[in-house]
């Protein structure tokens, strides 16, 4: 190739330099992720366990639906499907005594019970942290 070619096909072409590839905006990446039907049931999977992860056993009517969107205690059974009182009285001490956010099982619990909520007062009160001394002087 001549020196008269070469500027020729640099007047025609330009530099040799590579094109850069223009970048999809981030909400384009985003949006592209849920084309796959993969990541859609992964996400449901994810919303499902996050609302029934934390409950052992839900039952519904025979149409399969909640008619009273209100959550109650029907029985208290161990792990053998014997009635027992004992799985009771440990469930109910644990919503009485829950210290972080109130929840409809302890709701549920606290109901059947079927406790005075004044005896319900009066027994947080008396089982309040009381400082204890460390050590006693004769």
């Amino acid at each position: 190739m001549t020196s008269d070619d070469a500027r020729e096909r640099l007047k025609q072409y330009g530099f040799n330099e590579p094109t850069t590839a223009k970048r999809a905006s981030l909400l384009v990446r985003f949006l592209s992720f849920f084309a796959n039907p993969l990541a859609l049931i992964l996400l449901l999977a994810a919303i499902v366990t996050q609302n029934f992860g934390s409950m052992d056993v839900l039952c519904s009517d025979k149409t399969g639906t909640l008619t009273s969107g209100e959550m109650t205690l029907d029985d208290h059974v161990d792990p053998f499907g014997n009635r027992s009182p004992r799985v009771f009285l440990f469930a109910y001490l644990n919503s009485l005594h829950e210290t972080g956010v109130k929840d409809p099982t302890d709701a549920a619990v606290l109901h059947r019970a079927n406790i005075n909520p004044l005896d319900t007062a009066i027994l947080a009160h008396d089982h309040q942290a009381r400082p204890k001394a460390f050590c006693r002087f004769a």
